[in-house]
């Protein structure tokens, strides 16, 4: 009866376990990019750095594998290595000046030097994804005029190469 009684009692505890869900916040940021070697502290990720999207790591029975779920966008000119004993280089992102935001007729966008000789494709997209405005900038300024059809909101600055190859994004409000 005894034997009986610590087996059920056992059985019973390993299907309490079963059911706890571990989570924690690993970053707030996007996707995993790939994962590193495990530290003493637990495992190392490298991730794609986007402020406000939370990563969840969840801890799962034993014997069953562990889910890693994400959420957001990738950021394609920031990786960010989270965890303990890990360092980051970074490369250096270009830095577009774009001002004044919030805008009401114009704004301004200063590409970096490294962009002075080539032409980049402006796209303005709506808060639902439309294509509202385009344009090419050449050089380094640009004063992008917006003072037609544009009503107040949220709105998506996209910088391109003129080759199609994604550079920046920039959130921009029209008041």
């Amino acid at each position: 009866m005894k034997i009986t009684l610590s087996i059920l009692t056992f059985i019973l505890s390993l299907q309490t376990f079963a059911q706890i869900d571990q989570r924690r916040i690993m970053a707030s940021a996007g996707r995993i990019a790939k994962d590193l070697t495990p530290s003493a502290f637990g495992p190392n990720y490298i991730m794609s750095y986007t402020l406000g999207e939370p990563f969840i790591y969840v801890g799962t029975p034993v014997g069953l594998p562990t889910k890693k779920f994400f959420n957001g966008f990738q950021q394609p000119d920031a990786l960010i290595p989270v965890g303990p004993g890990t360092t980051a280089l970074m490369p250096a992102a270009p830095i577009f000046n774009i001002y004044p935001n919030p805008f009401d007729q114009y704004s301004i966008i200063e590409a970096p030097q490294a962009y002075e000789n080539q032409d980049l494709k402006l796209q303005l997209i709506d808060a639902h994804g439309k294509l509202v405005h385009e344009e090419t900038m050449h050089g380094t300024r640009h004063k992008a005029d917006y003072s037609t059809g544009l009503t107040p909101g949220i709105y998506f600055l996209n910088i391109y190469q003129i080759t199609g190859e994604f550079i920046h994004q920039v959130k921009l409000i029209k008041s």
